[in-house]
């Protein structure tokens, strides 16, 4: 039969074999760890093994699907502080938008020149709302002028 005492020391002897360096650095998660064999040194400095990760700012956000403008939307719909229940109306939007995108494609033709990102079509129709000329108020003597 097996002996569990001599199968458990080779397993620790090879585990204590392979000295890590001592790293202070933050891992990053992101990072893919690199396989190193038994007798390679190893660099402590590689920037392979090790990146410094700062962390994110009080206001900064670090979502992937994160969009300043639907978040602004989503806070002129806020009511009562219920921000959940507005960005929940906003998803259900979206995902209304794209499908009626994805209905009204006839041909392929058509489904290239097509915009079916929810988001993208809606910074294109703010940009189509927002004013070309801007009237500013300039003092002139006892009177306001509008300049452009």
């Amino acid at each position: 039969m097996w002996d569990f005492h001599i199968l458990l020391s080779t397993k620790l002897a090879e585990v204590l074999k392979f000295k890590q360096p001592f790293r202070t650095r933050i891992y990053h998660f992101a990072l893919q760890p690199k396989m190193i064999k038994y007798n390679e040194s190893v660099d402590p400095e590689d920037p392979r093994l090790v990146k410094a990760v700062a962390p994110a700012q009080k206001w900064e956000h670090t979502g992937s699907n994160f969009d300043e403008l639907v978040s602004r939307i989503v806070g002129m719909m806020t009511i009562r502080g219920e921000r959940e229940v507005a960005r929940n109306v906003i998803e259900i939007k979206l995902i209304q938008v794209r499908m009626r995108k994805n209905k009204s494609i006839a041909n392929i033709s058509e489904s290239n020149a097509t915009v079916i990102n929810p988001t993208t079509v809606i910074h294109e129709a703010v940009k189509n709302c927002t004013p070309l000329l801007l009237l500013q108020s300039v003092p002139r003597g006892a009177f306001l002028s509008s300049t452009c």
